[in-house]
């Protein structure tokens, strides 16, 4: 008997030890994996933390992987003012305002992006201004982030496409 309970014991150890794991690694990527960290973890992108952020559609699914985003970031008139003194922005060009259009039109004719989202993004459809100014980096794979900053509004709209 003491052969058995021994054998419970250590077979009550590892359970827990792997629960415990399991947790703290699904703790890790919900706090990782935010918009502001999905920029800075795949395209070295430092933003500052905004009042709100607008899950407009994906069809990336629950992680970030494979698949195309589209989110907007709601600031502050100061913040709005120190990201527009940045030097990264650029004016549009083709690939930028392509890029754009490319990837609402694939987010509203994907199935995995739930009829809501597709409401959201009427609501939150950018609106191209002269106060609209650019930013567009490309990796390999034709994988890119596009993002839109809208002094007037107050956003920044974050268009990203992976493969």
């Amino acid at each position: 008997m003491t052969g058995n309970k021994i054998k419970i014991k250590f077979a009550l150890i590892f359970y827990v030890a792997i629960l415990l794991l399991l947790g703290l690694d699904l703790v890790g990527c919900g706090t990782y994996y935010d918009e502001i960290g999905v920029l800075k973890a795949n395209w070295d992108i430092d933003m500052p933390q905004p009042l709100k952020i607008i899950n407009v559609a994906s069809d990336v699914g629950g992680l970030p992987a494979d698949g195309t985003s589209y989110s907007v970031f709601e600031y502050s008139d100061e913040t709005i003012n120190e990201l527009k003194k940045l030097s990264c922005w650029g004016s549009a060009g083709t690939i930028i305002t392509g890029g754009i259009e490319r990837i609402l039109v694939e987010l509203k004719e994907r199935d995995e992006v739930p009829v809501k989202n597709k409401e959201l993004m009427k609501q939150y459809s950018p609106e191209v201004n002269d106060s609209c100014v650019y930013y567009y980096k490309e990796k390999r794979d034709f994988n890119y982030v596009i993002m839109m900053l809208d002094v007037i509004n107050k956003r920044v709209y974050v268009f990203q496409s992976s493969t």
